[in-house]
C-alpha cells in the first residue's frame, strides 16, 4: 500500500512541475528573454 501512496505522490509532484514549467514557458518573461538572446546570437553572427 505504501508503494502506491508513493507512487501516486511522485506522479502528483510530476504534474505539478509540467504545470510551473508550463506557466514560466507561458510567461511573458521567458518571450522576451528569448527574444534578447536572439538578438544577441544575431549581432554575433553579423560581427
Amino acid at each position: 500500500m505504501k508503494e502506491k501512496v508513493k507512487e501516486d505522490y511522485l506522479n502528483a509532484n510530476a504534474k505539478s512541475i509540467d504545470d510551473v514549467i508550463k506557466k514560466l514557458k507561458n510567461s511573458e518573461n521567458v518571450e522576451i528573454k528569448d527574444k534578447e538572446l536572439k538578438q544577441e546570437l544575431s549581432t554575433k553572427e553579423t560581427e
